[in-house]
């Protein structure tokens, strides 16, 4: 029977909301038009320093077909996502608070079924990701995003900006900002629009058709003299919160005799704003006395170090050095080593983010100053390394350079908590910025009170804050202290995870590992144990309660499933087969040459129908663990027995050479000029994965190692947290014997992806790789003793040879596994694929040495040739195995059929294993990583002769 795609479109909503751009969209057909943003509303509520802004957001799709859209964004430092929503039959739906995995796994289920869902997530820093599924054809999708900032103070006035201007007119725009407790003669400046003022408090109101957001849209007015203090009572909690303005009088910080510069060069610190941080470098240089400069570069390694002395090369030596920086790789902090930096201070010039090395910096014995020019950053990160040194972090984004640089100058007050009444000081968090000193804090008391003490320079300050009298709020201060603890406890993140996910859980606060999800139908809920807004509740616990039921037995049932495969592939394995070739069938009897038979629908399972006449053999002994004295001796007697010399298997790989203008240029050139032009050509090919994996291949072959992997990990930067990408990239990485790099990309996956039984194989082939044997049947064994969805159906027998084949290649411990699922079955000949794309269709072709072919629609050759089940909706693997082959040529092919995925943001890569001498002393395997593209292929991947 032959196979039917449907190929869906896709397209990436590619601007960022809060970096001065509308949102847009980018189609991959450029015959589409674009989806763009019709329509925005915004509500802003600004308490003292605190924001609440709630932005609707109206998408219009032009075309005739259905589209996916995700929208990338960055938020500045300081705001976060507090809430989402998506419109659902005219009514706004509220999103549930989810892991990140099950919410992930929960989207792209209901979208295979063509529903409704919206996803928001946090992906590295301050970086989110909203996914949605369908914008209608010719028609709108409306989402609804809630954030929270804390407005930054300059010259006495706190000022709200809506950073956001537009490159097209919007159908309709709308803008409410309400300023609560703030009295109506309070001066205000307002730019960018003329507002209606309105008559509840301090109201302004702005609304128009067909307008364009030429500027961002801004308020300011004065801080109050005085203490002010908030409530806000949620279930039996106070939350409480204090701003006190405070002017420090202490003399400036005393400049370092000597500084060094620390200079990240990772790829995604290519968008740091480059101005603004050489205006700040060039007034703090000023007062260091020895003006010797070190500067370090650095990304997945020290790429160079140089030194610049201002004094005889001029400040223009220093800029140009920082100017033609290359911006390549991913950042691992753990490659550098404070204490061998020669100087009193250290700048380091970084956004932060970590997509791959999880390390900090080493020996931290001088002071960090952490400086931000970049709007995709991780802030809590910088913060954090700026504290454990006793340094300052400076944000370029939201301060100019001269006051980043007043700022560092300031000693900033201590400020301590010296006593309380009904207020737990565990639960209350102080900060210090823009002449305000904050209190975050919560108790069962709204009268709660404390005493805190400032030390500013030699003066020590004690003050009193009374909540008594505090003006009392409906929302806004709950979230808000949930937000400022998980702010602190991120510090130290892994060790705090517990509780930084409770608290995330009950006030809905979105972090890495918590996302915002909206669902259509209550079964899906139901099926994935979402908890849905409350409009849904009622009927979701009926249903959970059946649901819950019929989970009790579902590990044992998971369990049964995979030794019924074990024991279906010992009756393979236990059978003789003909060596010669299939006879030809009676005239009457004959077939069609070439007419597909899938057996896959009424055969179902992991394990090929039996075609082929068989004849019975001996059963197979399992591997079992033994240190009996008899079985000493049995296996001291057959090591006595002459063995047969293993057969002569030869593996035979195509080259994977990519038909690339750029890898045309390069190859046409001298070695000492490939650097050069790889950078030249970056420019055209900036955004396009597949250059850095091409590129990182050729120079790999070249023996530039360090160069290409380097290159190869700019893919990780490219969309931080992409499974697709992170999986190409440990491809590769495997394929140059970077296997703790792979593990490392492998685990990432498996933390996004744990619904995926693919994830657990990979990280599991990776580990045995770097000869982590135990590491590798651990994450097999997880595979076999769980459930997956129905797409998977077919890998749990791979997984089964390939951890019985560990276990007796290495001897390894098998305790804690089911000894069911053991059984010792070595193969002359072995090939298994998989791949980088989700819904994506590959079949393994295995043509033996009389002709005939292996595939989905012929599983069981006449000589024995074995392949596994047809992997139509996932990443694979496919199997094909033979236990006793026969000479000759057997020719390995694999048809590209084509993908179902709902986006296609680049080619599609199988990597391909093949083995001889399956699970003996004798096994060799060899690998080869090669791209299909998107278009329908049949690539030949090698031969295996013997």
């Amino acid at each position: 029977m032959a196979k039917f795609k449907s190929i869906f479109i896709f397209v990436i909503l590619s601007s960022f909301l809060f970096a001065l751009d509308a949102p847009s969209v980018k189609l991959h057909d450029s015959k589409l038009k674009s989806v763009t943003l019709s329509a925005m509303k915004v509500e802003s509520q600004i308490v003292a320093n605190i924001a609440t802004s709630t932005y609707e957001l109206s998408f219009y799709n032009p075309n005739n077909s259905i589209v996916e859209g995700e929208l990338n964004f960055a938020l500045m430092d300081g705001m976060s996502v507090i809430d989402y929503a998506l419109e659902i039959n005219g009514k706004w739906r509220e999103a549930s608070i989810v892991p990140k995995a099950k919410a992930k796994e929960a989207f792209e289920d209901v979208v295979r079924q063509n529903i409704d869902p919206a996803l928001l997530e946090k992906t590295v820093g301050n970086n989110f990701k909203t996914r949605l599924y369908p914008i209608p054809a010719k028609g709108y999708k409306k989402i609804k995003l809630t954030t929270q900032e804390i407005l930054p103070s300059k010259e006495g006035k706190t000022r709200y900006a809506m950073p956001f201007v537009s490159s097209h007119h919007l159908d309709s725009f709308a803008v409410t900002i309400q300023l609560l407790a703030l009295s109506e003669q309070s001066p205000v400046e307002i730019e960018g629009v003329a507002f209606d003022k309105g008559f509840q408090g301090t109201s302004y109101h702005f609304e128009k058709s067909n307008f364009q957001i030429k500027q961002p849209i801004s308020i300011a007015f004065e801080n109050p003299n005085t203490i002010s203090t908030f409530t806000q009572k949620l279930k039996d909690k106070n939350f409480l919160f204090a701003t006190l303005p405070f002017t420090p009088t202490a003399k400036s910080k005393t400049q370092p005799n000597k500084v060094a510069i620390i200079y990240n060069t990772s790829f995604s610190n290519k968008d740091r704003e480059f101005d603004k941080e050489l205006t700040f470098l060039k007034e703090y240089l000023y007062g260091i006395k020895n003006r010797q400069i070190e500067v370090i570069f650095f990304s997945n390694d020290i790429i160079k170090k140089e030194i610049v002395d201002i004094n005889n090369q001029g400040f223009d030596a220093l800029k140009n050095l920082l100017r033609n920086a290359n911006y390549d790789g991913t950042s691992n902090f753990a490659t550098l080593d404070i204490s061998k930096i020669k100087a009193d201070e250290v700048l380091l010039f970084s956004n932060g983010i970590k997509t791959l090395y999880s390390g900090n910096p080493q020996h931290i014995n001088k002071p960090i100053i952490a400086i931000n020019a970049s709007l995709k950053a991780d802030t809590a990160l910088l913060r954090k390394y700026a504290k454990l040194s006793y340094g300052s972090f400076i944000d370029l984004i939201q301060n100019t350079p001269k006051d980043a640089l007043a700022q560092l100058k300031t000693p900033k007050p201590i400020i301590s908590i010296n006593k309380s009444n009904k207020i737990k000081k565990d639960e209350s968090i102080i900060e210090y910025a823009n002449n305000h000193i904050m209190i975050y804090t919560r108790s069962k008391s709204p009268n709660a009170s404390m005493q805190i003490t400032i030390q500013d320079g030699e003066e020590r300050i004690t003050q009193t804050i009374d909540f008594a009298n505090a003006h009392k709020l409906d929302s806004t201060l709950a979230t808000l202290w949930a937000t400022k603890c998980i702010e602190d406890l991120s510090s130290e993140y892994d060790s705090n995870r517990e509780y930084i996910d409770k608290l995330a859980k009950f006030y809905k606060v979105l972090t890495k590992d918590m996302s915002l999800i909206v669902l259509d139908r209550v079964e899906d809920y139901v099926k994935h144990e979402i908890t849905p807004p409350q409009e849904l509740q009622e009927q979701y616990q009926k249903l959970l309660t059946q649901k819950t039921n019929a989970k009790l037995y579902e590990k044992e049932q998971a369990l049964i499933e995979s030794i019924q495969l074990l024991e279906a592939q010992r009756k393979w394995y236990a059978k003789s087969f003909p060596k010669t070739k299939r006879p030809e069938p009676k005239e009457d009897t004959k077939e069609e040459v070439g007419v597909q038979r899938d057996l896959s629908d009424d055969e179902g399972g992991d394990i090929a129908p039996m075609l082929a006449p068989v004849v019975e053999a001996a059963p197979v002994i399992e591997a079992r663990e033994s240190n009996s004295a008899s079985s000493k001796m049995k296996k001291s007697a057959k090591n006595s027995q002459s063995k047969p010399k293993p057969k002569k298997l030869e593996i035979a790989l195509k080259s994977f050479d990519p038909d690339t203008l750029y890898l045309k240029k390069l190859k046409e050139l001298q070695k000492h000029q490939w650097l050069h032009a790889y950078q030249m050509m970056k420019g055209e090919y900036m955004t396009q994965p597949m250059y850095y994996v091409d590129v990182a291949s050729f120079l790999y072959k070249k023996q530039m190692k360090r160069e290409a992997i380097r290159f190869l990990s700019n893919v990780l930067e490219l969309d931080f947290d992409n499974s697709e990408f992170l999986r190409i990239f440990a491809y590769k990485a495997m394929e140059m014997q970077h296997y703790d790099l792979a593990i490392k990309a492998y685990e990432r996956v498996a933390n996004l992806r744990p619904f995926e039984p693919q994830s657990y194989r990979d990280l599991a082939l990776a580990y045995a790789k770097a000869k982590k044997y135990q590491q590798a049947i651990d994450n097999l064994y997880h595979i076999l003793i769980h459930t997956w969805d129905g797409r998977f159906n077919g890998i749990k027998i791979v997984v089964l040879n390939e951890m019985n084949a560990l276990i007796a290649k290495h001897r390894l411990s098998t305790k804690g596994i089911d000894k069911r699922l053991i059984a010792k079955m070595p193969v002359d000949l072995r090939v298994v694929i998989n791949w980088s794309g989700d819904n994506s269709d590959m079949d393994l072709w295995v043509t033996d040495p009389h002709g005939e072919k292996t595939y989905y629609s012929n599983k069981l050759s006449y000589i024995g040739g074995k392949i596994s089940n047809d992997i139509t909706g996932g990443y694979g693997p496919e199997e094909f195995m033979i236990k006793d082959a026969i000479k000759g040529e057997y020719k390995i092919e694999v048809n590209y059929y084509g993908n179902s995925q709902q986006k296609t943001t680049i080619p599609v890569t199988i990597r391909a294993e093949v083995y001889t001498h399956y699970g003996k002393k004798a096994q060799k395997g060899n690998d080869i990583v090669v791209r299909v593209g998107n278009q329908s292929k049949v690539v030949e991947i090698g031969e295996i002769k013997y």
